[in-house]
């Protein structure tokens, strides 16, 4: 679908016709290929401003809620009032009389009852004045949620294992420690939305998506046609953060769009994005650990309860091929040099729907590992920095975080004294990208709040392309971190998620925001690797861990609201 252009516009060729053409192929040796050095490059390694940034600060960029066409109309569709909802009968209702309403689809065997109408105000009154019966199911509660996520039982998959952590465990005086995250969405700033045309056996959806490949199987599955009679025109993406991995909204309206004859646009409130979207599972980790006689940790265990992630989006076949969803077990393996380690992962199916979110599982599940390697370093009465140096294996891979450690040590100043009032806390994570952070915060005792002054980062993500671009997502990543460590949650309460919009559902404001200064370190690696998703690893347990060197108390359970933190220093379980 794409083309080769030469010169000018008019010399062009698709892609198909170019392989056709080629009746063989001439390779050169590998041996006579010479790549540019790295110091001669010219661009790469340069802070290149983005190309987009003049459209989307004039209004100019086209998002997915932008998309026009003429003689559009607008949809909406009716939504199951609990978490286990059936559509079980549907009339149009007064929907019917009322001005605007072009088209009334019910399909109550798969679950839609939905409006086309000539403005999008017209279709939300209109879907709600439909008669709709609901089978509403069990009413879940948050407690019963929370019973279920629970790394014990039948299940277990083994993720990692040296040694025997067990036995050791068994003999030697262990550590033990249980950590809690809940639910999260991705709160993009643009809702779900899209527009289709489905007229003459032709299907054209322009989607706000992350995956239009996913989106175009969706919709042919849908509407019952051949994959090659939809095209999927992407948008801009106002935010996704993998909550338009999948596109659900694209099926609504490609559905009104053939009932209607005509283009149909289809935009989510915030209410709809924030309960009919998928959300970041809650996890339960269980980590026990022992020292000898060095303060040296010689067994450490990680038992992790979690829903899907990956596996959410997955044919079930390649739940059996992979054993673990690797979605929510990002993060969670000890990738310090302990003789005896042991990771094992519970997947639990829980009524609400569970899937991506950034970085998947990797920030609750550092929080976790992260916050207990800082109670060992406790234990071992050993600072938690250099607690970590002492830990780290003998390998490429130790090396590069060994660097990085040392460098946030200088940037953040540890080992001096920081601010009065305020407290340090350092946390790590490396897979390609290698990450270290120290937070500094200080705690109001009588409110419970914490302020999260500064995070320093220092970050080794390989050949860095672009450092502005670089730094900008270690910015992104801390606030986003912060703010989910601090007072981002979703609960369940009778059946339903307690959201609507950011009343209901904070986020971390301006006012709010730490300063955040990094660091990219250059290790000597010559391949670019991810920023989009590292950084945010750490940061719930460096804001921790600081609150731990703050207080002496730990809160072991997020997010850390002023009410949490009261408790906690009152002497309350957290």
């Amino acid at each position: 679908r794409g083309f080769a252009v030469a010169d000018s516009p008019e010399k062009k060729a698709d892609f198909y016709s170019l392989a056709e053409a080629v009746t063989s192929w001439d390779l050169p040796e590998e041996d006579a290929l010479q790549l540019k050095a790295t110091d001669e490059f010219t661009v790469v390694g340069q802070p290149v401003a983005r190309i987009d940034i003049p459209d989307k600060v004039t209004g100019q960029a086209v998002y997915g809620y932008d998309m026009r066409v003429p003689n559009m109309l607008y949809g909406a569709v009716a939504r199951p009032p609990t978490l286990e909802a059936k559509l079980v009968g549907s009339s149009a209702g007064e929907a019917a009389a009322m001005d605007g309403v072009e088209e009334i689809v019910i399909d109550v065997e798969n679950g839609f009852a939905g409006v086309a109408a000539n403005s999008r105000s017209a279709a939300w009154s209109a879907v709600k004045a439909m008669e709709t019966e609901w089978d509403e199911g069990h009413l879940w509660q948050q407690e019963e949620i929370e019973a279920l996520i629970e790394p014990a039982g039948e299940g277990g998959i083994t993720i990692q294992r040296e040694g025997n952590a067990a036995g050791v465990l068994k003999r030697e005086r262990a550590i033990t420690a249980t950590y809690r995250s809940p639910f999260a969405v991705q709160a993009p700033l643009e809702a779900p939305a899209a527009l289709a045309d489905v007229q003459d056996g032709q299907v054209t959806v322009w989607v706000s998506t992350q995956s239009h490949e996913r989106a175009k199987g969706l919709i042919a599955e849908a509407l019952g046609v051949e994959a090659d009679t939809v095209r999927v025109v992407p948008t801009y993406l106002g935010g996704g953060f993998g909550a338009k991995l999948d596109t659900g909204v694209a099926v609504e309206e490609a559905r009104l769009s053939r009932a209607a004859g005509a283009p149909v646009h289809v935009g989510w409130d915030r209410t709809e994005a924030m309960l009919h979207g998928y959300l970041r599972p809650p996890t339960k980790s269980v980590l026990s650990g022992a020292l000898d006689g060095n303060g040296r940790i010689v067994a450490m265990e990680h038992r992790q309860g979690s829903s899907d992630v990956a596996f959410s989006f997955m044919p079930a076949f390649m739940e059996i091929v992979l054993g673990a969803d690797f979605g929510a077990t990002v993060g969670a393996r000890i990738d310090y040099d302990v003789p005896n380690r042991t990771v094992t992962a519970w997947r639990k199916k829980l009524p609400v729907w569970t899937g991506w979110w950034r970085g998947l599982g990797l920030f609750a599940n550092r929080f976790a590992v992260e916050s207990f390697v800082d109670e060992l370093a406790a234990a071992a009465g050993t600072d938690p920095l250099q607690f970590r140096l002492d830990h780290l294996p003998d390998s490429p891979a130790g090396g590069r975080m060994r660097v990085v450690l040392e460098a946030v040590a200088e940037l953040s100043g540890w080992g001096t004294a920081p601010p009065e009032g305020r407290a340090r806390g350092v946390a790590c994570f490396g897979s390609n990208t290698v990450v270290a952070q120290v937070a500094e915060v200080s705690v109001d005792e009588g409110s419970g709040e914490i302020t999260v002054h500064r995070v320093d980062c220092a970050v080794d993500c390989g050949l860095v392309v672009n450092p502005d671009g670089a730094k900008a997502q270690i910015e992104g990543n801390v606030m986003w971190g912060a703010g989910s460590t601090l007072i981002e949650q979703a609960y369940v309460r009778d059946g339903r998620l307690e959201l609507n919009n950011f009343e209901s559902y904070p986020l971390l404001t301006m006012r709010e925001a730490p300063d955040v200064r990094s660091v990219l370190v250059d290790t000597g690696i010559d391949t670019p690797y991810g920023m989009g998703e590292p950084p945010i690893g750490p940061v719930g347990a460096g804001i921790g861990n600081a609150f731990t060197a703050a207080t002496g108390r730990r809160i072991r359970t997020l997010p850390m609201t002023p009410a949490r933190v009261v408790d906690t220093l009152a002497g309350g379980g957290s």
